[in-house]
């Protein structure tokens, strides 16, 4: 089912499609990307990256729920606190 459409008036005053990461959160996104790009040939992670090659069992059941709100919510939102400043330019792509 695609996204329902919506009206400006239905998010500017709503705040479920802004999602912030805890510290352990963002802490999981850097161990994840730093095992892959070991566990890969030089970095080169590409599209050999999996679900199991990345794993982030804290975060999973919030992604879960970013799935279900972009196809059956608003479809989008805004993800805060993302760990740009923790990561290489090429553990952010891999991330």
């Amino acid at each position: 089912m695609a996204a329902r459409p919506w009206k400006n008036a239905d998010v500017i005053d709503n705040p479920s499609w802004h999602h912030t990461l805890t510290t352990e959160e963002r802490n999981e996104i850097v161990h994840a990307t730093r095992r892959a790009m070991a566990d890969a040939d030089h970095g080169a992670v590409g599209e050999d990256l999996t679900r199991e090659s990345f794993p982030l069992p804290l975060l999973a059941p919030r992604i879960a729920e970013w799935n279900e709100m972009l196809a059956e919510g608003h479809g989008f939102l805004l993800v805060h606190g993302f760990p740009v400043e923790e990561l290489t330019d090429d553990e952010i792509q891999v991330a």
